[in-house]
């Protein structure tokens, strides 16, 4: 007996390795921390990338891993995008604080 289950697409996780200038010289690659989106837009996905909170100067490059997050936690690979330093000036870098003084 064959069964099946249908799930419901809700979203995307984005993850992936970065390319990042350090303080004081050299690049060095860095696995960012994972992030969700709702939907497929490439500015989404772009402000997303991150140096995975180690902290640098910029971050020169990623290749972003995009991944189908069905119902369950159940994802799909779904494709790879590579960015260049131009297209990443929004990069979240370091460790990012909240002012809770507003």
């Amino acid at each position: 007996m064959n069964k099946s289950i249908t799930l419901k697409h809700i979203g995307y996780r984005c993850s992936g390795v970065a390319t990042i200038n350090l303080w004081g010289g050299g690049q060095s690659s860095i696995c960012m921390n994972e992030w969700d989106i709702a939907i497929d837009d490439i500015q989404s996905i772009i402000s997303g990338v991150n140096d995975g909170k180690f902290g640098c100067e910029s971050i020169h490059s990623a290749s972003v891993i995009i991944y189908d997050v069905y119902q369950q936690n159940v994802k799909q690979y779904n494709r790879t995008i590579y960015f260049k330093k131009d297209e990443l000036t929004n990069a979240k870098r370091g460790i990012i604080v909240k002012d809770n003084k507003s």
